[in-house]
């Protein structure tokens, strides 16, 4: 499926550490597919494996819009908390 292809890609960029690629082709992808999980999903990994806190905080708001009562906000809200208290401090 075009979601498994884009997750797939994603994933290679990751891993040879093209972090900014992998992240704009699942922006990319996400502007298309918003509804997503899975791309979600992959998007946070990535802004939290490696620090992203800004951006975390920002597809936070994004996915609140498109996800009003998602399982994952719980997650999203504790790790958007942690980045936060990372910033302020």
């Amino acid at each position: 499926t075009i979601i498994e292809t884009a997750l797939a890609y994603a994933n290679a960029c990751y891993d040879s550490g093209e972090y900014e690629q992998a992240v704009s082709f699942l922006r990319a992808a996400l502007d298309a597919l918003p509804e997503d999980i899975e791309l979600w999903s992959k998007l946070f990994e990535i802004y939290k494996k490696e620090g992203m806190g800004q951006r975390y905080l920002i597809a936070a708001k994004q996915f609140k819009l498109h996800f009003k009562n998602h399982p994952m906000l719980e997650e999203i809200d504790k790790q958007c908390i942690i980045f936060k208290n990372h910033t302020s401090s």
